[in-house]
């Protein structure tokens, strides 16, 4: 999806992200595991040219700044984003940030200026929810209760190499996933799902130099120059 400046107003979220610690200069940004899915196919063409392969790219991703690497298990906080497109067969450019309330204050703080400026998620905007994570090396399953349900599970050590120069410049090491399931359903609407879809799974680290240097262009969880 391109990265028209774009990662939930989180429940009493205002309050604690306002109230966020602000990282001291000297302290590392924050880098651990991210995953996404889509409903396109391989390689998806939003990489390209901002254009989806289906009337509704709703695209999940999920950033665990506690997981060191993709051998993480268990069921650590996470950042979830959902990106929905304006219009049909558009990438997505509308992004909602959902955050877990596990989720410690410092890497909120660390982590806002992150989604405003790569995603457009204004801060106040963001819900903070309970969500269940069950994070390992084949799989990982995340689930706000009432809203989404994300299940992907690995698929393959390589990612199409027309893939690669597109990726987020925060990403490494990507492996190719597929989607087990992915269910969303926002505000009592209609509910969204897809399956046996595209999806992919790196470790992401937020303190590499080049990040500094210029804002970036991000399509479909994934990016275009």
């Amino acid at each position: 999806m391109r990265k028209r400046p774009l990662l939930l107003g989180f429940l009493a979220t205002t309050l604690a992200l306002e109230g966020g610690v602000v990282s001291s200069p000297l302290e590392r940004p924050p880098s651990g595991v991210w995953s996404d899915g889509c409903p396109c196919a391989v390689p998806c063409p939003c990489w390209r040219g901002g254009k989806a392969n289906v009337p509704k790219c709703l695209n999940v991703q999920v950033y665990a700044p506690e997981g060191k690497s993709r051998n993480t298990s268990g069921d650590s906080p996470v950042f979830v984003l959902v990106g929905t497109p304006t219009t049909p067969y558009d990438s997505p450019s509308a992004f909602a940030l959902y955050i877990d309330k596990r989720m410690p204050e410092s890497t909120v703080g660390q982590m806002r200026d992150f989604f405003e400026e790569n995603y457009g998620v204004q801060p106040g905007t963001e819900k903070v929810v309970t969500i269940k994570t069950l994070l390992r090396p084949e799989l990982q399953v995340v689930t706000i209760p009432g809203l989404l349900r994300y299940e992907v599970h690995f698929l393959s050590n390589d990612v199409d190499p027309g893939v690669r120069p597109y990726l987020y410049p925060w990403l490494r090491d990507p492996n190719q996933w597929t989607t087990r399931e992915v269910r969303y359903k926002p505000g009592g609407g209609n509910t969204d799902r897809y399956s046996g879809t595209n999806s992919l799974v790196a470790t992401f680290d937020l303190g590499k130099p080049e990040l500094s240097q210029s804002r970036t262009q991000a399509t479909c969880a994934h990016h275009t120059p």
